[in-house]
């Protein structure tokens, strides 16, 4: 009995399935990148700023030509949205991110073309709570979990003045997906959807322009992730009491791993070598 009523709850997944993959909402937050602009060696770099959540980075200029880094966002707050079609609704968020690696530095001192190359991981947590605030009733929501690894290598090439650094980056990303839950709360309450071996492999352009006065830079970057190679993912169907799972009828072929990139904020470089 119990086999066909997972059986029966799948197929209608299956049937579902388009809808649910637009109502899975911010499972994949990229964070911004890494882009300091160094001078020379000793150098520390500074930034605060606000972009999937408040964010901070530091990077050290251990020598003229290699740098570490390391930076991490929180999100607890509640966002809203407004759709495409004038629905209100709101995203209750708890996601945070960490990352770190090394950079080398090809020409620091340059005052021209700035060209440098970064590599590293981030390790990212995604938990949130999507719901409408324009229905006549009370809606409770859908619940999006998800945890993932990321693995990244990026080149950066910015143009500096006296007043400006403008240019950008780009980055190539591998995310591995260990977590992906998601539960429509109007539809049952016992069940929910596991997404399994789950990866992509992403593209990430983005813009970066710096306003420069003295050692503050007023900084923003826009640009995009989107997916290169994806991993047609496997879908099950799992109680949340016993956790038995099934695997869902039907073929879905794709998650949409793909966000866009946005931050703005504060940046403080100090010369340690000079203070």
């Amino acid at each position: 009995m119990r086999n066909k009523i997972y059986k029966r709850f799948a197929v209608g997944i299956g049937l579902l399935s388009p809808s649910l993959v637009q109502a899975q909402k911010a499972f994949f937050v990229p964070e911004p990148l890494v882009m300091p602009v160094h001078s020379q060696g000793n150098q520390l770099h500074l930034s605060a700023g606000v972009g999937g959540g408040v964010g901070l980075v530091t990077s050290y200029a251990i020598t003229n030509h290699l740098a570490v880094y390391i930076s991490g966002t929180r999100n607890p707050w509640t966002s809203s949205h407004t759709s495409l079609l004038g629905g209100r609704y709101k995203v209750d968020h708890n996601d945070y991110a960490i990352a770190g690696g090394v950079g080398y530095l090809i020409n620091p001192e340059s005052e021209r073309w700035v060209v440098e190359v970064y590599g590293g991981a981030a390790r990212h947590s995604v938990d949130n709570l999507h719901y409408s605030v324009s229905l006549s009733y009370e809606d409770p929501g859908t619940k999006t979990d998800a945890s993932y690894w990321s693995f990244n290598g990026q080149v950066n090439l910015n143009k500096r003045t006296k007043r400006l650094e403008l240019g950008g980056g780009i980055r190539m990303t591998y995310n591995a997906y260990d977590k992906f839950q998601f539960q429509d709360y109007a539809a049952s309450t016992d069940t929910r959807l596991l997404y399994k071996d789950l990866w992509s492999i992403n593209a990430e352009p983005v813009g970066n322009l710096s306003i420069v006065m003295g050692r503050f830079k007023i900084n923003g970057q826009a640009g995009i992730s989107v997916p290169i190679v994806e991993k047609e993912r496997n879908v099950y169907v799992q109680n949340v009491h016993t956790l038995e799972e099934g695997m869902v009828g039907g073929r879905i072929d794709k998650v949409g791993i793909a966000a866009f990139i946005l931050r703005f904020g504060l940046q403080y470089n100090l010369d340690l070598g000079n203070d």
